[in-house]
């Protein structure tokens, strides 16, 4: 199985140029880190990849991931212990009908965007696609560090609901 791994770029983490890499289907995410591991020199405990905004976990296999095929790109981020923390924000989510929920959320400092739609999806079922977030006045983008907005502990980000 021929992957692609895209870094995302972070402020506190080193960054790579995408690379092309073979892969047998059958490897634990564990193992694809492993073989990542000799191309970068980064330790397997130090990479984060994830594929379509949900994190993949080291124990699983690429063919557990259904939509993992040949061709498909991951995203990695590569980050130290050091800032390894979960965090938690506030989701306010303004709705069609000028309604509003509130939804806490513990996320980690290297979550991507995407990522953090994902958890919104799974705690309130709207579609990632629908969703845009809003910080600071700016919408933020997808495939991006989400604690790279300056989004703090405790911080609350809008989230508009796209029809």
């Amino acid at each position: 199985m021929h992957l692609t791994i895209l870094h995302i770029p972070s402020k506190r983490c080193e960054q790579f140029e995408p690379f092309m890499i073979d892969f047998d289907p059958s490897f634990t995410i564990i193992q694809v880190k492993d073989k990542i591991a000799q191309y970068i020199n980064v330790l397997p405990c130090d990479q984060f990849l994830s594929f379509e905004g949900r994190t993949l976990e080291d124990k699983h296999t690429l063919t557990s991931y259904e939509n993992i095929k040949n061709g498909s790109k991951l995203w990695m981020i590569t980050c130290p212990e050091v800032i390894r923390e979960k965090y938690h924000v506030f989701v306010s989510i303004h709705t069609t009908n000028n309604e509003r929920n509130v939804v806490d959320l513990d996320i980690f400092y290297y979550d991507t965007v995407t990522q953090v739609k994902y958890a919104i999806y799974e705690r309130t079922s709207i579609p990632m696609d629908q969703q845009r977030i809003v910080f600071a006045g700016k919408q933020i983008e997808d495939n991006r560090i989400f604690s790279n907005y300056g989004i703090q502990k405790d911080s609350t980000v809008h989230l508009i609901i796209r029809s």
